[in-house]
C-alpha cells in the first residue's frame, strides 16, 4: 500500500510522502532486521525475508504506475476500497505490534527478566519511537 499511496499521491503531496515513507521504511527496515536476525532459521530464509521486505514497496510503485492514468481518487468506490485495505493493514499492524511483538517481549522475553537497567532504556526507545513515527504520520 505505501508504494501504491506514494505514486498515486500526485505532485502536490509527492515530497512529503516521499521523505516520510524514506524514514518509516528506515525504521521499519531496522525492526524487522532486528527480528529477523534473533531467529533461529537458516540463513537463506533470512535473506528471503528481508528480500521480500525490500521488494514490497517498489512493486507497490511499480502496481500504482501502471494504474496512475485509471485511478480516479474521487471515485466512490476507489474511496472505500482503500479505506477498506488501510483499515485492514492498521488493524494488522496493531495486533502485530501490541500481541505479537510487545507483549512477547515484555511479558515472556528477555525484558521480563532482564534487570532495570536494561528495562529502562528499552521503554525510553519504545516511546520515542512511538513519538517519531506519529510525527511522521501527523507530517504526512
Amino acid at each position: 500500500m505505501i508504494g501504491l499511496t506514494l505514486v498515486v499521491a500526485g505532485d502536490s503531496g509527492f515530497i512529503t510522502l516521499f521523505i516520510v515513507i524514506i524514514f518509516h521504511q528506515m525504521f521499519e527496515g531496522l525492526a524487522l532486521g532486528s527480528r529477523i536476525s534473533d531467529l533461529k532459521i537458516r540463513m537463506v530464509e533470512k535473506l528471503l525475508m528481508a528480500t521480500a521486505f525490500a521488494l514490497v514497496t517498489p512493486i507497490g510503485m511499480a502496481i500504482g504506475i501502471g494504474v496512475l492514468n485509471q485511478f480516479n481518487g474521487n471515485d466512490p468506490s476507489t474511496i472505500i476500497a482503500i479505506g477498506t485495505l488501510d483499515a485492514l493493514s492498521a488493524g494488522i499492524l496493531i495486533y502485530v505490534g501490541l500481541v505479537e511483538m510487545l507483549a512477547h517481549d515484555w511479558m515472556h522475553g528477555e525484558l521480563s527478566r532482564a534487570p532495570m537497567r536494561q528495562v529502562i532504556p528499552a521503554a525510553i526507545s519504545l516511546v520515542a519511537g512511538l513519538v517519531l513515527m506519529s510525527v511522521l504520520g501527523k507530517w504526512a
